[in-house]
C-alpha cells in the first residue's frame, strides 16, 4: 500500500514526488515517456536551446556594430547541429532527473496508468494499491478544426523541434507565447516568417503597451504579422503549402513550406477515466479545491491538467503544496505573483498586475516607467529596446512588474519579490 501516487513525471509530478518524500511518504511515480515532461523534453528547454542559437545568429549579422571586421558570407548555419546539441541538452538534464528522483528514493513504474478507484491504480497489467492518488498529467498540443490540418509540412512544436532543415516560408497559425517565440528564432535561422492571429493583437495576455511595442520590434525583424485573421483551410500543392486566411476586409492566399500549429494546449484527461471516477472539469480542466482535491475523495491534481496558467514552475509549486497540504501544512501558491517570460527579441517579463487588469479592478493605480534607450548597461549592451513598467495601487504597493528588453527573464526576480511580499515604492 503506497501513501501516494502521483500520475505524471512532470515538472508538477516529479517534485510533488520528491517533496512527498521529504514528508516521510512512500511514493510511486507514474510516467509513460520520460521525466520532465512536455516543458523539459519538447517545451520550454528545447526551445531556449534554439533561441541561444538564434541569439548569437543575430549579434554575428551586426559584429560591425561592435568594431568587428571581416567577411561573415560563408558562415552557415546547421539546424541538424544545433538540433544535436539541443537533443543533449535535454538528455543530460533528463539524467539529472532521473538521478534526483533516485536520491530520493521515489520509486518510478514506465507506462500508462488508468486509475480504477481512488484507491487502485492499474499500469500495464498490474494493480497497485494507494491512500491517495495525484494526478499531474499535463497537457497537449491543442489542434484546431481547420481542413487540411493533417497534410504533410503541417507540424505541431514539438514536430518542428525536431527538423533537421529550416523551412524557407514558415507560416505560424497563433500569436501567443510559443508562436511568437518561435516566429523570432526561425527568422534569425533564415525562415521568412508569417504569424496569423485570430485574436485582436499578439501576445493578448501581456500588458498593452508591451504588446504595442514589441509588434513594432517584430515588424522590423521582417516578420509579417495579420491579426483579427482567421485560418480557413490548408492545402498541399506540389512542393509547397496553400493558405487560405480571412478577415473582415480580404481573404489572403498565402504560400509557404510549412506551417506551425501554435493556437495553444489543453489538459491531458485522456485515459484517467475521469467519468467513471466522477471527477469533474471546469473550463476542460480537472476542478479542484483549495487543497488540490478533485471532485473524488483522495484524488488530488496539478499542473497543466487543471487548467489555469500553463507554467512548468506553476505545476512544480502546486506540486509541492499539494503534498504539504496533505501532510496538514498550511502553505500556499502566490497566484498573484507568478512571473512569466517570452523569449522574443528583445526579451518580455512580468508579474502581477497588467494595466489593463489594474484599471478592471477597480484600482487607483499609479505607474512608473524607465526606458532602456536611458540605461548606461543597456546601451554598452547594443540593446535599447524596450522599457521597465511598475505598477502600484493606492497605497503605494507594487502590483505589477513588467519588463521588456536585455535580460528581461533575469530581471524579473526582483519584480516577482517586490510583487510577491507587497513591498511599497519606497
Amino acid at each position: 500500500m503506497k501513501d501516494l501516487i502521483i500520475i505524471g513525471g512532470g515538472p508538477g509530478g516529479y517534485v510533488a514526488a520528491i517533496r512527498a518524500r521529504q514528508l516521510g511518504m512512500d511514493v510511486m511515480l507514474v510516467e509513460r515517456d520520460r521525466v520532465g515532461g512536455t516543458c523539459l523534453n519538447r517545451g520550454c528547454i528545447p526551445t531556449k536551446a534554439y533561441y541561444r542559437n538564434a541569439e548569437v545568429l543575430r549579434d554575428i549579422k551586426r559584429l560591425q556594430d561592435y568594431n568587428i571586421k571581416g567577411p561573415i558570407a560563408d558562415l552557415e548555419f546547421d539546424l541538424e547541429g544545433a538540433q544535436q546539441r539541443k537533443n543533449e541538452i535535454v538528455a543530460n538534464l533528463v539524467g539529472g532527473v532521473d538521478k534526483l528522483l533516485q536520491a530520493n528514493r521515489v520509486e518510478v513504474v514506465w507506462g500508462q496508468a488508468h486509475i480504477l478507484s481512488s484507491s487502485q491504480v492499474e499500469v500495464e497489467g498490474n494493480i497497485y494499491n494507494t491512500r491517495r492518488i495525484l494526478i499531474a498529467a499535463g497537457s497537449k498540443v491543442l489542434e484546431p478544426p481547420i481542413p487540411g490540418i493533417g497534410e504533410e509540412g503541417v507540424v505541431t512544436s514539438a514536430e518542428l523541434l525536431e527538423m533537421t532543415s529550416v523551412p524557407s516560408r514558415l507560416l505560424i497559425i497563433g500569436g501567443g507565447v510559443i508562436g511568437m517565440e518561435f516566429a523570432g528564432i526561425f527568422q534569425q535561422f533564415g525562415s521568412q516568417v508569417t504569424v496569423v492571429e485570430a485574436g485582436s493583437s499578439i501576445l493578448g495576455q501581456l500588458d498593452q503597451e508591451l504588446v504595442k511595442r514589441i509588434r513594432v520590434f517584430i515588424r522590423r525583424q521582417g516578420i509579417t504579422v495579420y491579426s483579427k485573421t482567421r485560418v480557413e483551410r490548408i492545402e498541399r500543392q506540389d512542393d509547397h503549402l496553400l493558405v487560405t486566411a480571412v478577415n473582415e476586409k480580404e481573404e489572403k492566399q498565402l504560400e509557404v513550406d510549412c506551417v506551425l500549429l501554435a493556437v495553444g494546449r489543453q489538459p491531458c484527461t485522456d485515459d484517467i477515466n475521469l467519468d467513471k471516477l466522477g471527477i469533474e472539469l471546469e473550463n476542460d480542466g480537472i476542478k479542484v479545491d483549495e487543497n488540490y482535491c478533485t471532485s473524488a475523495d483522495g484524488i488530488y491534481a496539478i499542473g497543466d491538467v487543471i487548467g489555469g496558467q500553463m507554467l512548468a514552475h506553476v505545476a512544480s509549486e502546486e506540486g509541492k503544496v499539494a503534498v504539504e497540504r496533505m501532510c496538514g501544512m498550511n502553505s500556499a501558491v502566490s497566484y498573484h505573483a507568478v512571473p512569466s517570460c517570452i523569449f522574443t527579441f528583445p526579451e518580455i517579463a512580468s508579474v502581477g498586475l497588467s494595466q489593463e487588469e489594474a484599471a478592471a479592478s477597480g484600482l487607483d493605480y499609479r505607474i512608473g516607467k524607465f526606458q532602456f534607450a536611458a540605461n548606461g548597461k543597456a546601451m554598452t549592451l547594443g540593446e535599447t529596446d524596450g522599457l521597465v513598467k511598475v505598477i502600484a495601487d493606492e497605497k503605494d504597493c507594487i502590483v505589477g512588474v513588467h519588463i521588456m528588453g536585455p535580460h528581461a527573464s533575469d530581471l524579473i526576480l526582483e519584480g516577482t519579490l517586490m510583487v510577491r511580499e507587497k513591498m511599497s515604492i519606497e
